[in-house]
C-alpha cells in the first residue's frame, strides 16, 4: 500500500451504461454488457483493476461499490466479495451525482466525516502505481481542508476531442494543486488544440475530499438534493431504506431518483 497518514476510503462508480463503447464490448463478450464488466486486457475486468488499484491506498474494508440492478448478472459476485453495506444497488442509473452522493451518504454513515476517493471504473491506466500515488498527494493535501474537492488532471499527449477537458485558473501559489477556471466537455479540433497549447489538462473524474465536503458540493450544486440529504441518511443502515426514502419523497424532500435508487445494501 502507497504511504498515506489519511486512513481514507473509495466510492467506485459502475453503474454506469458504457453506451459509446458497447460496439467494442459486443464484439469481445457477445453480449451487451458495459465496459466496466468487460475484460479488455487479459482476464481482468475494468472494474477488477480498479478496485486492485483502489488497494494501493485504500484498505479492501474501505471501499465501496455502486452498481445498477439492471447489470446484476455482471457484479452478481460481489455481493460475496464486498463486507456489508459496501454494495449499493441503484435500481436505475441516474447519472453520477447521485452515485457519488449516495456513495458519500454511506461513508458518512459507516466511518463519520473522512476523506474519500470516488474512482470511475472504466478507465485503463498503464502506471498505476504512480497514478495512485498521485491520488495519496491528495488525500494528504485534502487532511486539514474539509470543504476542498480536489479533481485529478491528466497532462495531455494530444488535442484529444472525446475527453473533457480541465483549464485551471493561472497564477496559483501551489505548482501541483490549482484552482479550476472552467471545464471543456468533448471540445471541438479547434478548441481542443488551443487547449492543449494552454497547458490544459484532461479529467480525470478522479476526484478527492471529506465525505461531509462532497454531501456539502452536491447540495449547493443540485439544489433539490439539500432536504433530500437528511431523509437519505436517515434510512442508511435501516432494514427498510425504500420506505423512509418513498416517504421522503411523498413529502416533497426527495427528487424522483432518490426514491428509486432506495435498495441501498444495509
Amino acid at each position: 500500500m502507497l504511504p498515506t497518514t489519511m486512513s481514507p476510503w473509495a466510492v467506485i462508480l459502475a453503474g454506469g451504461e458504457g453506451a459509446r463503447l458497447r460496439p467494442l464490448t459486443q464484439r469481445l463478450t457477445g453480449d451487451a454488457r458495459p465496459k466496466q464488466f468487460c475484460p479488455l486486457f487479459g482476464s481482468d475486468t475494468l472494474l477488477d483493476r480498479t478496485r486492485r488499484r483502489a488497494d494501493m491506498v485504500i484498505r479492501p474494508d474501505r471501499q465501496i461499490v455502486v452498481v445498477t440492478a439492471a447489470h446484476e448478472a455482471y457484479w452478481a459476485s460481489l455481493v460475496r466479495e464486498l463486507l456489508p453495506g459496501r454494495l449499493l444497488v441503484q435500481p436505475q442509473n441516474r447519472g453520477t451525482a447521485p452515485a457519488i452522493l449516495l456513495g458519500a451518504l454511506t461513508v458518512r454513515h459507516l466511518a463519520g466525516d473522512t476523506p474519500i476517493v470516488i474512482l470511475p471504473s472504466d478507465h485503463d491506466i498503464a502506471d498505476e502505481r504512480t497514478f495512485m500515488k498521485a491520488v495519496a498527494h491528495a488525500v494528504e493535501a485534502v487532511a486539514d481542508r474539509r470543504e476542498m474537492v480536489v479533481l485529478l488532471g491528466i497532462e495531455p499527449r494530444d488535442a484529444e476531442t472525446e475527453y473533457g477537458w480541465i483549464e485551471p485558473r493561472p497564477g496559483g501559489d501551489d505548482p501541483v494543486i490549482a484552482a479550476i477556471w472552467r471545464f471543456w466537455e468533448k471540445p471541438s479540433p479547434a478548441v481542443a488544440r488551443v487547449l492543449l497549447q494552454r497547458g490544459c489538462l484532461w479529467n480525470s473524474f478522479v476526484m478527492v475530499g471529506w465525505a461531509g465536503g462532497f454531501v456539502k458540493l452536491a447540495a449547493r450544486m443540485v439544489p433539490d438534493l439539500e432536504l433530500a440529504l437528511a431523509p437519505a441518511e436517515a434510512a442508511l443502515g435501516t432494514r427498510t431504506p425504500e420506505r423512509a426514502l418513498e416517504s421522503a419523497r411523498r413529502r416533497g424532500h426527495a427528487p424522483s431518483w432518490l426514491a428509486e435508487a432506495a435498495s441501498l445494501s444495509a
